[in-house]
């Protein structure tokens, strides 16, 4: 009887041990995809700012209001709109585009009564046309999309700056509580490698690729990239939408937000992960996917290259501009972003 029990209790205990041995989880695709933190967590300390230089609300009435997703409100101590408010004193608030649609904003008092003199609305390049939808109709036809215009600003290298007075931090390798060991991610471990290691199918949303290069990231695998499958499956809807489609997004956009003679649009595209690190990836299938460049080659007062700034900073060899185990930008991505704001916003067109 005792022998049975123990071979009972066994496979918890095997998987328990190798729970702890993944380490806390800290990304996002580490735990969509049951990735060890051991493996693809980030070891080199990140130096943010000590607090978020920006606010969040509409009555705040600042100089640059960001309607954006994660890629503007997931990480405030790291995020690019820090940059922007400590390189140029403009001040800056921040709203979820979940929370609140572009035509919600505009009627909003707060906004009416002082509109700011930049709306930034941030997306992620892999939702972007079904998120455009969102804030923009396309009533006129695809007709009626904006005419490409020359670029007031010319994409140069970006040299990181500094964090001034930032506070380092580092990832948690260790667990303050054994009831935190998540058995289930442990199975999901094992299963996912089992299955690619006899097929070679990636089972979860978190697909892995090899690199020619081994010192973009500071992981322990710095040859092995993370990414979100929709890095991949975005080229659907991008297709769908059509350039066309959404340059009419983009001119209604724009027509709306500039209505009033003092608020000039900005549209920041967040690349996504697999576009970044593309040149570096072995697997030639998942290249030429990305229709960003194009985009923005499309609409260079409006939307700032940031996959071209972000190419550049990573060929330089920046470790972890995106984190190893994560679908968004460390500090090093942020501070290159805010960076390219910073110019941007300065170029001089007005509505």
């Amino acid at each position: 009887m005792s022998c049975l029990l123990v071979l009972g209790f066994l496979p918890g205990l095997v998987f328990f041990v190798l729970g702890i041995r993944m380490q806390p989880i800290d990304g996002d695709l580490t735990r969509i995809g049951a990735y060890p933190e051991s493996q693809y967590g980030w070891s080199t300390p990140q130096r943010v700012f000590a607090r978020p230089l920006f606010g969040s609300s509409l009555s705040d009435q600042a100089d640059v209001l960001v309607i954006g997703d994660s890629f503007a409100t997931a990480m405030s101590n790291h995020q690019w709109q820090n940059q922007v408010v400590a390189a140029t004193g403009l001040t800056v608030s921040t709203v979820s585009s979940y929370d609140l649609t572009v035509d919600q904003v505009l009627a909003d008092p707060a906004y009416r009564a002082r509109p700011p003199r930049f709306l930034v609305l941030t997306l992620v390049e892999r939702h972007f046309p079904s998120m455009l939808a969102r804030q923009a109709s396309c009533s006129g036809g695809a007709s009626a999309g904006v005419a490409p215009v020359p670029p007031p600003y010319a994409a140069s290298p970006v040299v990181i700056p500094a964090v001034q007075d930032g506070v380092d931090i580092t990832r948690p390798t260790e667990w303050t509580d054994w009831r935190d060991v998540t058995l289930g991610l442990a199975v999901k471990r094992l299963v996912r490698e089992t299955v690619y290691r006899l097929t070679g199918r990636q089972l979860t949303k978190a697909w892995q690729y090899g690199l020619t290069r081994d010192d973009l990231f500071s992981n322990a695998v710095p040859d092995r990239l993370l990414v979100f499958r929709g890095d991949i499956e975005k080229t659907v809807q991008w297709r769908d939408a059509g350039p066309a489609g959404i340059d009419c997004l983009l001119a209604d956009l724009r027509r709306k937000v500039e209505a009033d003679g003092r608020t000039r649009l900005v549209v920041m595209v967040a690349p996504d992960k697999l576009t970044a690190y593309t040149p570096w990836i072995n697997d030639r299938s998942v290249q030429g996917l990305s229709e960003l460049g194009a985009l923005a080659g499309r609409h260079p007062d409006l939307i700032p290259p940031l996959d071209q700034a972000l190419h550049g900073v990573i060929e330089s060899g920046t470790p972890d501009v995106y984190l190893p185990n994560n679908t968004h930008w460390g500090i090093q991505g942020h501070m290159a972003v805010g960076q390219v704001m910073v110019d941007f916003l300065q170029t001089t067109r007005t509505p």
